[in-house]
């Protein structure tokens, strides 16, 4: 399923309510026990839609897919939290010094230099 055709799952029980969507390649489920359940939960989606046009690897369009596309040919502005993940994973990735789920992003000092001059 990609991020154009989102399906959302509504469940109540008696103190429950859930709600999911296929969103960054996976079903993404949050469950809520409170009053306002509803409202929080389309705060939450909205938020999940939000980071998934941000930071999924899985939709072509995503700021991270950019900023892979540019890799290496120009630099790309991006929101402070995608570059603060794609430092973690760098640090994560260069403490590990061996090959980890941050692999694929070998571009690592470049891609920061790239960002910082771009952002300036």
């Amino acid at each position: 399923m990609t991020s154009g055709s989102i399906q959302h799952t509504f469940t109540s029980t008696t103190n429950l309510t859930s709600r999911s969507a296929h969103l960054m390649g996976a079903t993404i489920t949050i469950s809520i026990s409170h009053g306002e359940a509803d409202r929080l939960l389309d705060d939450v989606f909205l938020l999940l839609h939000l980071y998934e046009k941000r930071f999924s690897a899985n939709d072509e369009t995503s700021e991270l897919m950019q900023v892979n596309k540019a890799a290496g040919k120009n630099p790309v502005s991006v929101h402070p939290d995608l570059f603060e993940l794609i430092k973690l994973g760098k640090k994560h990735s260069l403490a590990s010094q061996k090959p980890s789920q941050y692999s694929h992003w070998s571009f690592g000092q470049s891609l920061e230099n790239r960002i910082f001059d771009a952002g300036s």
